[in-house]
């Protein structure tokens, strides 16, 4: 008996010995990962807000460990644009307490028998910035989250927003609270979560208006997991049973008949609201699908009907939809900091347009069918179906060509346009929106029916449309080179006319528009210019980020040639540039031929570097207030022509000199 109490005693002895030892290690776990998981969600919070003006990031300030427990704080981060002083920096700060697994008791408690590594209460702590918020919980945390986490990295998650109740000098706000519940899995990174919101309203009184928002039931759902390629496939989907939206006069409590509407106000009712999308991929190739919803639009009371819009997409390559998303980001990144955003070099550029041509090649496909629009008169629908492939003349590693029109022309495979307009319907949408407008319902419907009777024949006499029946027709199809316009041929040439009419128009003023004036210097434009001189140019940037091209002045004698772009709102957009070249002589160059040269040319300055011991020529071109495209032209073959010159005398002084 003894030996046994022994025995046990021992066996007893082990476990706790082994249980706390894990507690031990799995503390001394999470404290070591910390700092880790911080930096990520630093990454990609920069990421996702990359081209925003904002930036958010996270910093621990304190973690305090215990044997069982941890205590750390956090505090949320916002940089903000300088003219921007509303908001405080340290935005908000969150307390968690963190029980150390294996048998944490938050998770025993929500039936988690087997051992994780830790469980994760997180709150709002007050601050200055919320501490209005907690006024109306009562000092209650509005949010409050609650994460189970496994040794894996596997985490379970649920989240919720207290329920909020306030009124107050005429205004008021009622919120039935919010829960959120979801997996994450670590291997595939998949996140399976909900949301719900029963209530929100709130009421709004100003010196002249009273405006009341209300929505219920709304509810969110995702599952989605990371793709071959690094983009999350999987689906998503919300639902809103009911928006409402009403302001009207202080002075009235209701619509009066007969009144304008600017009198009575508006009231707009949407019921029924979803939205469901889906992104899959398939080898390489993705596809994705999008649906949207609306049950029913009132206005005033009066019925503007529902619709449904269904978009798909199939044929996406995904390793090039990868590479052109991580490049767009790159560029909203850089676009987003203090400083001058210079252009992206040449070799990221390239490799932007290689994916695209791979995405291109891939022969994607679009489809919006159909767009639908419906009342108790009649049903309008619109279908589109857009093919696209590679042109022949685009291949990576070759200059692209110069008629980026043709390009695009080339690049559309197939455009196929239906649709039908119901007359009844048009009626009346068009005559419920002019009894809101204060006409009578009588007139209205007569006022409507003419309106329409008219477009219709406008639309026959100019073939876009043709009648048939209490429907107005139209079709139009792109393909193989030749389009037709409801069964009749339509000019190509006109048709890309209209819809690439602006495309590269920049730049042909700039190259062929004497009389175009110019509000900035797009560094881009600039180089296609020298090229079309004859210099070979590359673009870049300067160590401060601000745009520079930089010209081969070899053939001219000269050591290099730059144009350094300043006071630059964006990276196409600048209000100067300054052309400079260099001639590197065998020795120093007088004072004398410096002046001579200075006293006999006008259009650009000459000095002595000392430093660098070569001779210098400059030219300052600006925009400010606006220049001619024919001034910039003449100012860059002016100084381009003169640097050859400029070498050649600089180099005939120092010679002298020797």
């Amino acid at each position: 008996m003894k030996k046994a109490v022994g025995i046990t005693t021992g066996v007893v002895v082990v476990a706790v010995a082994g249980w706390l030892g894990a507690t031990w290690y799995t503390g001394k776990r999470i404290e070591a990962e910390a700092p880790a998981q911080v930096t990520r969600l630093n990454k990609e919070l920069a990421q996702a807000l990359a081209g925003t003006g904002h930036g958010l990031s996270f910093e621990q300030i304190s973690y305090d460990r215990h044997f069982f427990t941890t205590d750390v704080r956090y505090v949320v981060k916002l940089s903000e644009p300088a003219d921007d002083d509303t908001l405080p920096e340290n935005l908000l700060e969150i307390a968690g307490k963190i029980e150390h697994g294996p048998f944490a008791k938050g998770a025993l408690a929500r039936g988690h028998w087997l051992p994780k590594l830790a469980f994760v209460h997180t709150e709002l702590a007050e601050n200055e910035f919320i501490k209005p918020v907690l006024e109306l919980t009562q000092g209650a945390s509005p949010v409050t989250s609650d994460t189970i986490f496994a040794y894996n990295g596997d985490a379970e998650i649920t989240s919720s927003i207290v329920p909020i109740e306030f009124a107050k000098d005429e205004q008021s706000i009622k919120f039935s609270g919010a829960q959120m519940q979801g997996t994450y899995t670590r291997a595939t990174q998949h996140i399976v979560g909900s949301s719900t919101m029963g209530k929100l309203f709130l009421h709004i009184n100003d010196e002249d208006e009273t405006v009341q928002i209300d929505i219920d039931g709304l509810s969110m759902e995702i599952d989605t997991r990371a793709g071959k390629w690094g983009l999350g496939v999987g689906t998503s989907g919300m639902k809103i049973d009911r928006m409402a939206f009403d302001a009207k006069p202080r002075a009235l409590d209701a619509a009066t008949p007969g009144q304008a509407p600017e009198e009575h106000g508006s009231n707009v009712v949407i019921k029924k609201l979803s939205y469901t999308g889906s992104l899959g991929e398939t080898g390489d190739m993705l596809h994705g699908a999008a649906d949207y919803k609306i049950g029913q639009v009132l206005v005033n009371g009066n019925d503007f009907g529902h619709g449904s819009v269904s978009i798909k997409v199939d044929r996406v390559d995904g390793p090039a939809s990868k590479a052109l998303t991580d490049f767009y980001n790159e560029l909203l990144s850089e676009s987003s900091d203090d400083t001058v955003a210079s252009s992206p070099n040449e070799a990221r550029v390239t490799e932007a347009t290689n994916q695209l041509i791979k995405l291109l090649a891939a022969k994607p496909t679009l489809r919006i069918e159909p767009v639908i629009w419906e009342t108790a008169k009649g049903q309008s629908r619109l279908d589109l179906a857009v093919d696209l492939t590679k042109p022949e003349g685009l291949n990576p590693g070759q200059a692209l060509p110069s008629d980026y029109r043709q390009l695009v022309q080339q690049a559309i495979a197939l455009i196929d346009l239906k649709i039908k307009l119901s007359k009844p319907m048009m009626q009346d949408v068009l005559a419920q929106y002019l009894q809101n407008e204060g006409e009578d319902a009588a007139v209205a419907a007569d006022e409507a029916a003419g309106q329409i009777d008219s477009l219709g024949g406008l639309a026959e006499m100019f073939g876009i449309a043709k009648v048939q029946g209490e429907d107005l027709v139209g079709t139009f199809r792109y393909a193989e080179g030749k389009a037709d316009l409801n069964g009749e041929e339509f000019p190509v040439e006109d048709l890309f006319e209209n819809l690439l009419g602006g495309l590269g128009s920049d730049d042909e003023e700039m190259v062929g528009d004497d009389n175009a004036m110019l509000e900035t210097l797009d560094p881009t434009v600039i180089g296609e210019i020298i090229e079309s001189m004859g210099y070979d140019y590359q673009l870049g940037a300067t160590d401060d980020g601000a745009p520079v091209v930089k010209v081969d002045g070899s053939d001219e004698g000269a050591e290099s040639i730059t144009i350094a772009f300043n006071d630059c709102e964006t990276s196409s957009a600048c209000s100067d540039m300054s052309l400079r070249a260099t001639i590197k002589t065998p020795h120093a160059v007088s004072m004398r031929a410096l002046n001579d040269w200075n006293q006999e040319n006008r259009m650009a300055r000459a000095y002595w570097d000392a430093d660098k011991k070569v001779a210098v020529l400059e030219m300052d071109v600006n925009a400010y207030g606006g220049i001619g495209a024919s001034n910039v032209q003449y100012s860059l073959a002016v100084f381009l022509a003169s640097v050859t010159d400029f070498a050649d005398t600089m180099n005939a002084a120092a010679d002298k000199k020797s």
